[in-house]
């Protein structure tokens, strides 16, 4: 299955704005709202004039003049960093893996289709392994940059981290009505803390 050029530009859109979870390792909450709200007004204000609607929007989205996707993936960092104010490596891990897993996933399933999984035949093996792949690799890089040293060892990163990645590929890959930029964001607010509570260092 070929990836179309503005599904791809939109997926490419979805990973770089992950890049920017990296700040959160020079940002107090605070700071970290702000670039939150940032990134908002951003996608609502400045992204639809500048190409926006041309590049990332989908057919349906251009039809009602609004993209509600890429809108609720900023929302839903801004809550990350909201409820994880106290532990911002979490925020910044579960971003990751909803820029870097989601992101990717979307780009390898449909870039290189292959045989599709028995409960949702929209998705694919591949989709669902990309998104384990990068979506852990980017949590567990975030946690290790992100969090103090002396609570992150690299073993309870990856201990965190792939399980994390899994935990979000499964709900992606369940057939939902559900925007993912919402699912993804709330199960892993879920699953993290419990995580980090039971690999206590």
């Amino acid at each position: 299955m070929a990836l179309k050029a503005d599904e791809l530009a939109r997926k490419l859109y979805h990973v770089a704005a992950g890049g920017m979870a990296f700040l959160f390792r020079f940002l107090t909450w605070r700071q970290a709202i702000i670039l939150a709200v940032s990134a908002v007004l951003v996608n609502v204000f400045v992204v639809p004039y500048m190409g926006g609607r041309r590049w990332f929007w989908r057919t349906k989205e251009r039809e009602n003049g609004y993209s509600h996707g890429i809108l609720l993936y900023t929302i839903s960092v801004l809550v990350l960093v909201l409820v994880f104010r106290d532990a911002l490596w979490m925020s910044a891990s579960i971003w990751g893996v909803l820029a870097f897993g989601d992101g990717m996933s979307g780009i390898v399933g449909e870039a290189y289709g292959g045989p599709k999984l028995p409960w949702n035949e929209r998705k694919s093996w591949a989709g669902s392994a990309a998104f384990v792949f990068f979506g852990g690799l980017a949590a567990v890089a975030l946690m290790l940059w992100t969090a103090p040293a002396s609570i992150m060892p690299v073993s309870r990163a990856f201990l965190m981290g792939i399980p994390l990645a899994l935990a979000c590929a499964l709900v992606e890959s369940v057939p939902s009505r559900f925007d993912d930029n919402v699912t993804i964001p709330l199960v892993g607010g879920l699953v993290l803390p419990l995580l980090a509570l039971s690999l206590v260092p």
